[in-house]
C-alpha cells in the first residue's frame, strides 16, 4: 500500500519557523516590561516610605553612666521623633583611637516612639573609661538619626 504524504516545502517550514519564533519573542518582551515595570515602581515606593518613615525619627541620649568597676555603662534613650525604632549599635571612641562597636546586644530592642529605652553593656576591659570622647547610639532602621554624647561618666 502506497501513502500519498508530502512534506511541508522547506520555505514554508522556514515561514513557520520565524513566525512561532516571533511569537514567542513577543510574548517574553511583553512580560518582560510588566514584570520589570511592577519591580521599578514596587521598589521607588519603599524607598520613599523609608526616606519619609526615617525622616520623622529622632533619639536623644538622655543620660549615659559608667557602672563603678568600670567594666560596664548604661544608657537612657529618648525617642524624639513620631515612629519606632527597632535595633541599635552603639560606638565609642576614645581619645587614645581604640573604637569599641557594639552591634550585637540591641538588635531586637525597640525604642517605641514617645517613649525611653536602657541599653546595658560591658566596655573594652583595654581602655580607660575616663578617655572615652564620643558615645554614640545609631538606629539600625534609621542610622541617620543618630545621636551622640562627649561624657558618659
Amino acid at each position: 500500500m502506497r501513502l500519498n504524504i508530502r512534506a511541508v516545502s522547506p520555505l514554508i517550514a522556514t515561514v513557520l519557523l520565524v513566525a512561532i519564533s516571533l511569537s514567542i519573542a513577543g510574548l517574553l518582551f511583553n512580560w518582560m516590561s510588566q514584570f520589570t515595570t511592577e519591580q521599578t515602581t514596587a521598589a521607588a515606593e519603599l524607598a520613599t516610605t523609608n526616606i519619609v518613615s526615617c525622616g520623622r525619627a529622632g533619639i536623644r541620649i538622655k543620660s549615659c553612666d559608667v557602672n563603678s568597676s568600670g567594666t560596664g555603662a548604661t544608657s537612657v534613650i529618648e525617642s524624639t521623633g513620631s515612629i519606632d525604632l527597632n535595633g541599635f549599635n552603639v560606638v565609642i571612641l576614645h581619645a587614645d583611637g581604640n573604637v569599641q562597636n557594639i552591634t550585637s546586644l540591641f538588635e531586637s530592642t525597640t525604642l517605641f516612639a514617645g517613649s525611653f529605652v536602657s541599653l546595658n553593656h560591658p566596655l573594652d576591659s583595654n581602655a580607660d573609661v575616663s578617655s572615652i570622647t564620643q558615645y554614640k547610639v545609631i538606629p539600625v532602621t534609621c542610622p541617620s538619626s543618630s545621636a551622640s554624647v562627649t561624657v558618659c561618666s
